[in-house]
This record gives C-alpha cells, sequence and structure tokens, in this order.
C-alpha cells in the first residue's frame, strides 16, 4: 500500500487537476498523481485539505485517514465503494455469541503468542550484542511462552463472553515472559523497563505505540474492504473507545511487523534514539522514521501458503478468511504463524 502521510504543522494539502499538491505557505513540497496513492494519512494538528483534494480522493477510492498527536486513527472519509456488506456485518454480530467467535479469539491469541515467541527465538539466535545469559533467557522466555500456548485449546465456552477473560489471562501471562525477554534485548541507555501503552515517556515503548497506530489504520481498512464492522470484535469486547475487531485481526500481526520494526531501529540507531523523546512524545522527525520503517515492514515480502506475499495484504487475506468463515463458507478460520 502506497501511503501519502502528511503531519508537519503548517502545511497544505491541495489539488492540481489528478495531482495532490503539499505545500507549506507558498513553497511546494510535493506534486503525486492521485494514482500513485493507496491511502492519505493525515494529521489532525496543524494540517489542513481542500475540499478538491478530498473529491480526488473520493473519486480515485483513495482512503483519508485523520489521526490524532499519537498516531492512531481519529475517523476515515471513504468512498462509497467501501460500503459494508449487510448480511456479513449481520453474521458477524450473531458470531460472537457462538463457537464460531470463540474460534477466532482462540486463533487470535494463539496467533499473537505463537509470532511473538518466534521473534523471541530469531532475537536469541541473531542479535549480536545478546551475553550468553541473555540469550539463555531469551529461550527461556520462549519456552514459558509455548507452555501457555498450549492451554488455548483447553479454553470452553459457546460465546465470546464465556471464554474472553481466560483467554485474555493466557495472553497477559504470555506476554510477561515477551516483554521481560524485550528488557534483555534493548540497550540500558533507552531505559526500556517493560511495555508501557499509555503515557509512555521512554523511546522505546513511545515507537511501538506509534507503529501500533500504523498497524491498525491498515488492519481498519482491510476490515473495510472485507465487509466486516471494525468494532465488534471477538477476544476485545464491543466498545465506544476501541475498534474491537481491529483489535482482534491486529494481535498475530504486532510482533512481525511493528516489533521487528522497532528492534530494527534500535539495532542501527540506539545512540540516536534518546533524542527523539520531547515532553513524552516522538519528535516529528523520529516519527517519520518510524512510519518509514513500519510501511517498509508491510511492503516485506514473506512466505505464506507456498507463495510469497506481502505482510499488508496478508492482512487484507485474514480479513476475508474471517469473512468467509463467519459466512460459513469455510470450515476453520487459522491464524496468521510467521516463519521468520
Amino acid at each position: 500500500m502506497k501511503t501519502l502521510s502528511v503531519e508537519s504543522y503548517g502545511v497544505f494539502v491541495g489539488r492540481k487537476g489528478d495531482r495532490i499538491i503539499i505545500k507549506r505557505k507558498k513553497e511546494k513540497l510535493a506534486e503525486i498523481p492521485a494514482g500513485n496513492i493507496d491511502l492519505i494519512k493525515l494529521s489532525a494538528r496543524g494540517v489542513s485539505a481542500s475540499m478538491d483534494v478530498i473529491h480526488l480522493a473520493l473519486k480515485h477510492n483513495i482512503p483519508i485517514v485523520i489521526s490524532g498527536k499519537n498516531g492512531r486513527p481519529l475517523g476515515v472519509i471513504l468512498p462509497f465503494t467501501y460500503r459494508g456488506l449487510v448480511e456479513v456485518r449481520k453474521k458477524q454480530f450473531i458470531a460472537q455469541d457462538s463457537r464460531i467467535g470463540v474460534e477466532i479469539a482462540k486463533a487470535m491469541v494463539y496467533g499473537k503468542i505463537a509470532n511473538q515467541a518466534q521473534l523471541i527465538y530469531f532475537l536469541a539466535r541473531t542479535w549480536k550484542k545478546l551475553k550468553s545469559q541473555d540469550r539463555a533467557a531469551l529461550l527461556g522466555a520462549r519456552e514459558a511462552m509455548l507452555e501457555w500456548l498450549n492451554r488455548i485449546d483447553k479454553v470452553g465456552g459457546n460465546s465470546c463472553e464465556e471464554a474472553r477473560e481466560e483467554l485474555m489471562s493466557i495472553e497477559a501471562r504470555a506476554a510477561q515472559h515477551y516483554w521481560l525477554a524485550f528488557t534483555r534485548i534493548i540497550p540500558e541507555e533507552l531505559e526500556f523497563k517493560g511495555r508501557v501503552k499509555r503515557g509512555a515517556c521512554d523511546v522505546v515503548n513511545s515507537m511501538l505505540n506509534y507503529g501500533y497506530a500504523i498497524l491498525a489504520t491498515e488492519v481498519w481498512l482491510s476490515l473495510l474492504k472485507a465487509g466486516l464492522d471494525p468494532w465488534a470484535g471477538f477476544l476485545h469486547a464491543n466498545s465506544q473507545r476501541r475498534p474491537g475487531m481491529v483489535y482482534d485481526l491486529m494481535e498475530p500481526f504486532r510482533a512481525p511487523i511493528v516489533d521487528k520494526a522497532v528492534l530494527h531501529l534500535v539495532s542501527l540507531k540506539a545512540s540516536k534514539l534518546q533524542s527523539c523523546i520531547e515532553d513524552c512524545r516522538l519528535t516529528p522527525e523520529c516519527k517519520v522514521m518510524v512510519m518509514e520503517y513500519v510501511l517498509e515492514r508491510l511492503k516485506t515480502q514473506v512466505r505464506y501458503g507456498g507463495r510469497k506475499i506481502t505482510f499488508s495484504d496478508l492482512i487484507l487475506l485474514h480479513a476475508r478468511r474471517i469473512a468467509l468463515r463467519i459466512a460459513g463458507r469455510r470450515p476453520h478460520y487459522k491464524p496468521f504463524i510467521w516463519r521468520g
């Protein structure tokens, strides 16, 4: 997916014919054919856009995502071609109170833990600066995570509400081992003490949070393309505060896309990352850097089902498979399992 992201304060996005024009005051920063863009992402802080460019985006079926200061999507402007499929959405709500929904929720937890464990195994083998005791600790964390993985199949329940608490507990227990392993990888000067979601002031957690916001946008659009309701989750309960289905489908992709991208940044630029934080926020330059690395991961090809496919296309593929499972056109749903 080719993304045009505009986040700099004081920037104007306009239109000239079938081209998107980006300006700051009278200075032209870029001029891009609309046909070369798949997604436009605009910051709600300090960025303005004309109705002409919105019309151009709708004409070319380009979604426009409006994001907040933390990178989380606040809303999406979509052409009517992204309309949901009524029957699929109806069955999605019905599936929340059935074993199909439980099956999908279990698959999401399984995929998340399995892919986190795979990343830990990959790091234990390849991270050059690891001491022998740290390498052993990583392998131990992986084994502990695999033990929790084996408990997922035993979770019962005839509805998502019945199974949710136990599945969330398994996910949280495995995550403790995962993030503890992270503390052995991240250099001490970056002050990573463990996973912090809201209010993070260290650069690693801030990069992770911003990367997950980028991933959420990708997942959200894939769900809409598949005809699914982003708010009706299986693992995550329905909530007005967060789109449950987006968070569901994100789970197996967090480690191989965002965590891997952030760790790659740490390996290359650890000494420079301390300057990326100002008042507990990523600097604009660092946001651009994180976005570039995450988008590069989304474009990375992996072997899946006997063929090579990008992570971006994999997310859409799994959104469509979930829709087919809900509609009764697939006998089972299996999560994405990353082989590293």
